[in-house]
């Protein structure tokens, strides 16, 4: 166990969100808690390591942060900058110090993020680019301050300037998401909002008749634009029959202007939902980019991770949308899936490069809350340690997509990521994603409808003080049908 106690609850409030995720990247695997010692019973100097746990003891100062642990004692002064606020200034240093004690104090050794914890590196860095002037200047301080390795530095550069080519070549406008929650089944490791068709099918009428009701109120209050990017997403939208994805087609032509949409995806993650009927309805409909998502190509982990299909359905469902006619189709992967290891991932790759996919999203084990696997893991089956993504993994991977003339154009991170490391977008020129770059680099407003679909604004104004703003919809289908009327009401105040 790793227990951080903050000096007060005030500071508790405000800090452990920087505190936590430090932690635990650097003992995956282990209980982090947060403790208040409001009443000062704890002396500084008695703080002690027991065992295998390990206790911080945080104590804020007057431009000063210091960090106990057994009987070392680490400070550092905060220096505000006159970008950020007070707290922000903290939050900062306070990761910064963290980390370091960290990695030379207890002998841990350094992460490849270092003390980036935030889900869009790439973001920070185009901010730190800004910021400084210069891009070896950004590069400098996100490798000294952060303590970023300059193997991600270079990747995360790479992958800024890609971004920039995309994002200048877009015009202004919108993206729009429309979700839908149904699935076949719920893999182990998934923890969105999502619902298997057996237990939810008989809701599907009704969700779709609140989803149209919900574009017809929403349609017009981006007042003289249209949507530059459509994605559907979920659950898995083609777990809907043919007809019902029909419904949901003509509902959206109907209220939306698509003549000027650039790009079209549609997720159909799941080769078993995957016929001719339904690829003919998503072509008929402008659909231009799917995904193909196996996760991977090997039988036994399918079949662990709660996914009904195999790899040789994954091939044939591919086919199937090439003699479609779909000309730009992703797939993802996830490393670090149970009992797999290097001789199981380059089994995966070995499928997937036969098959040539257009673009491949290379995803890290990310254990949620929430999801089976986090389940199974508190019921002690199995061990969070044994998920692991090694160097050579990443390395073998990036080597197979090079080999398949696919270079990287998006990066993110997530809480509980594997091995502290990233998810990356792959693809071959003029493949990329345009809802991809815009969603990790927050440059385009989000139209997001449908349950758990989380709206957002974004300000051209430089000079307000918060550039986004957010609205969600409720997740469960039930309370999201019911209160449909509530959800357009929360858009139109979002974007008035």
């Amino acid at each position: 166990m790793i227990k951080i106690i903050f000096d007060n609850s005030e500071n508790k409030e405000l800090f452990e969100g920087a505190a936590i995720p430090i932690c635990r990247a650097f003992y995956p695997g282990e209980e982090v808690v947060s403790l208040a010692d409001d009443e000062r019973v704890l002396d500084d100097s008695a703080i002690r390591s027991e065992g295998d746990n390990i206790t911080l003891y945080l104590k804020f100062e007057v431009g000063m942060v210091r960090v106990f642990t057994g009987e070392r004692e680490s400070a550092v002064s905060v220096e505000l900058d006159g970008t950020r606020s007070m707290t922000g200034a903290v939050r900062d240093s306070l990761k910064k110090l963290l980390y370091t004690t960290l990695e030379s104090g207890l002998d841990k050794g350094g992460l490849p993020w270092g003390c980036l914890t935030g889900v869009r590196p790439v973001h920070f860095l185009s901010k730190l680019i800004k910021k400084e002037g210069s891009e070896q200047a950004a590069l400098k301080v996100l490798c000294e301050e952060y303590h970023v390795s300059d193997k991600k530095a270079r990747l995360a550069l790479s992958v800024y300037h890609k971004q920039q080519s995309i994002l200048n070549g877009m015009r202004k406008g919108y993206s729009l998401y429309i979700g839908i929650p149904f699935c076949p089944s719920i893999c182990m490791y998934c923890s969105f909002a999502s619902y298997s068709m057996s237990a939810y099918g008989g809701m599907v009428d009704k969700y779709l008749e609140a989803l149209r009701r919900e574009m017809e109120e929403t349609a017009g209050i981006l007042r003289g634009e249209s949507p530059v990017s459509v994605y559907i997403g979920g659950g898995t939208p083609t777990a809907l029959e043919p007809k019902r994805l029909e419904f949901l087609f003509e509902s959206l032509t109907k209220y939306f202007d698509m003549s000027k949409v650039e790009e079209f995806t549609c997720e159909a993650g799941r080769p078993d939902t995957m016929d001719d009927e339904r690829l003919a309805v998503l072509k008929r409909y402008g659909v231009d980019r799917i995904s193909v998502n196996p996760q991977t190509m090997n039988e036994p982990t399918l079949r662990i991770i709660g996914r009904h299909h195999t790899p040789r359905q994954v091939e044939e469902a591919f086919h199937r949308a090439r003699n479609a006619g779909f000309d730009n189709i992703n797939m993802d992967i996830i490393m670090g899936l149970p009992e797999e290891g290097m001789y199981e991932l380059e089994r995966t790759m070995t499928a997937l490069s036969l098959l040539e996919p257009d673009a491949l999203t290379v995803h890290s084990l990310a254990i949620k809350k929430g999801s089976l696997l986090k389940e199974k893991i508190l019921e002690h089956d199995m061990s969070v340690l044994s998920l692991n993504v090694t160097e050579q993994m990443q390395d073998m991977v990036a080597k197979y997509v090079a080999g398949m003339g696919m270079e990287p154009y998006y990066l993110y991170r997530q809480k509980r990521i594997t091995d502290n490391i990233e998810n990356i977008g792959y693809a071959k020129s003029g493949k990329y994603s345009i809802y991809n770059v815009v969603t990790m680099e927050e440059t385009q407003s989000i139209l997001a409808l449908g349950a758990g679909a989380v709206s957002k604004r974004v300000y051209d104004d430089p000079d307000r003080k918060r550039t986004i703003e957010r609205c969600d919809n409720v997740k469960e289908i039930a309370a999201y049908i019911d209160r449909i009327d509530e959800m357009a009401k929360r858009k139109r105040e979002l974007f008035s």
